[in-house]
Parts: C-alpha cells; sequence; structure tokens
C-alpha cells in the first residue's frame, strides 16, 4: 500500500498542473505566459522523474515494509498480554472514568461559584467562633 501512496503524492503536482490548463477560464495567453506554464510544466516533470530515480525509493519501501513486519510480528504477542491481563484494560477504563468523573465536578463547582456569585449569595466559609465560646473556655496562662 505505501509503494502506491507515494507515486500519488508524487503525481499530485502533475495533476494539479492538468486541471489547472482543463477547467481554467479559456483566455489567450501571451508568449511569455505560455512560455513560463511550458517551463513550469517541464520543471514538473523533471521533478517527478528525479524523485523516481536513485536509491531513495528504495530505501523508502525497505522501511515501509519493515515496520509493517514489526507490527506483524508484534501483534500476536500485544494480544496475548491484553488476554491475559485483563485487568490492565479495566483500570484504564477505570481511570478514564475518573478522570470524567473529576473533570464534571469541577465544572460543576466553577458554575455553582459563579452562579452564587451573581445572585449575591456569599460562598460558605470556616465558621467563626463566637465571642461567648472564647470567653467561657480557660486560657492557657
Amino acid at each position: 500500500m505505501s509503494p502506491q501512496v507515494d507515486t500519488v503524492t508524487t503525481l499530485i503536482p502533475r495533476w494539479k498542473m492538468l486541471f489547472r490548463r482543463k477547467f481554467q477560464a479559456r483566455r489567450r495567453m501571451t508568449r511569455e505566459e505560455k512560455a513560463a506554464e511550458e517551463l513550469e510544466w517541464r520543471r514538473i516533470n523533471e521533478e517527478i522523474e528525479l524523485s523516481a530515480e536513485g536509491v531513495e525509493p528504495l530505501l523508502g519501501a525497505y522501511s515501509g515494509y519493515s515496520v509493517e513486519v514489526t507490527a506483524m510480528l508484534i501483534f500476536p504477542f500485544l494480544n496475548m498480554f491484553m488476554m491475559w491481563f485483563p485487568m490492565v484494560r479495566r483500570s484504564v477504563r477505570f481511570l478514564q472514568f475518573l478522570n470524567l468523573k473529576l473533570r464534571r465536578r469541577r465544572r460543576h463547582d466553577h458554575t455553582s461559584a459563579r452562579r452564587q456569585r451573581r445572585d449575591g449569595v456569599r460562598a460558605p466559609h470556616r465558621r467563626r467562633r463566637s465571642r461567648s465560646s472564647t470567653a467561657s473556655r480557660p486560657s492557657c496562662q
């Protein structure tokens, strides 16, 4: 699949130029404009030919295939690990659930505090001791 994707991505500039030529509004071009367009067309084709030559396409194909083969070799072991240790999956789900729950709680706390400020209700603070309770308590002297 990877070589086909590489081929398509290299041919995209050529296709853009063809579509531009085909669907552009028909107008008369000067000699300079025609020469510039022809020069652009040659440059695009030359880049495509240069990208197909040399060792780079071979190295790209080799690296792509080596990654795919490595993935195919690791896949069965990864599946066995997931089957043998189902608690890992459950703990991940549980942690995601807790994170979602905490986010909802924080959002609710912020909105309720905003609502209280808007309505003029004071947020509950720590209880203050009444003067009578401090007076009746023996001092530490």
